[in-house]
């Protein structure tokens, strides 16, 4: 994954666009939304790294492609 372009990954951040919209549209607004948000895929979210235990991870940002525990 390292080096694609933005381009290359804006269909999937597309994607998730509509995903998010989806499951922050569902239910009354407000109610249950963190529990919803928790189970929410972030593939094609667009993050910045704010805290890390690595301090030169802190303010890389881009398209999550692949999430994993760590």
């Amino acid at each position: 994954t390292d080096g694609m372009s933005f381009a290359a990954l804006a269909p999937l951040h597309e994607l998730w666009l509509q995903h998010m919209a989806e499951v922050c549209g569902g239910g009354a607004a407000g109610r249950g939304l963190d529990a919803r948000l928790a189970k929410a895929d972030f593939h094609g979210a667009m993050v910045r790294v704010v805290q890390a235990k690595s301090p030169s991870l802190v303010g890389l940002h881009g398209v999550v492609v692949q999430e994993t525990e760590n």
